[in-house]
């Protein structure tokens, strides 16, 4: 569908950097045999994500928006499906804060601090 895949460990580019903040190795992993489910399920809109995120406290009044993205959240890992990702809003905050809400449910999605989303 053309659209990222946030936070997977099995398809993902891990850049490693110096003390002058320049790449100096990656590593580089893909998906393979990737299977759509075709149920149909009304998706929450941007706006209404970005409103989950004010009430859960993730947000203030005085913070900025300033990028909103479509895409796919690992979501979980069961014996029967190596990874269900389901479509996810990528909500970016005064073009520094990364934060993800569950387009299906609206539930904020707690993640590794450490990871830094790029496009």
């Amino acid at each position: 569908d053309k659209k990222m895949f946030f936070n997977n460990s099995k398809g993902k580019v891990t850049l490693y950097l110096n003390k002058k903040g320049e790449i100096v190795s990656y590593e580089q992993m893909y998906l393979e045999g990737i299977e759509k489910f075709n149920k149909p399920k009304e998706l929450t809109s941007a706006l209404n994500a970005i409103g989950a995120l004010y009430q859960n406290g993730d947000i203030d009044s005085k913070s900025k928006v300033t990028n909103v993205k479509l895409g796919y959240y690992n979501s979980l890992q069961t014996t029967s499906v190596s990874h269900l990702l389901v479509p996810t809003w990528w909500v970016v905050i005064d073009d520094e804060t990364d934060l993800f809400v569950n387009a299906f449910d609206k539930e904020v999605i707690e993640l590794n601090t450490e990871e830094k989303i790029l496009e």
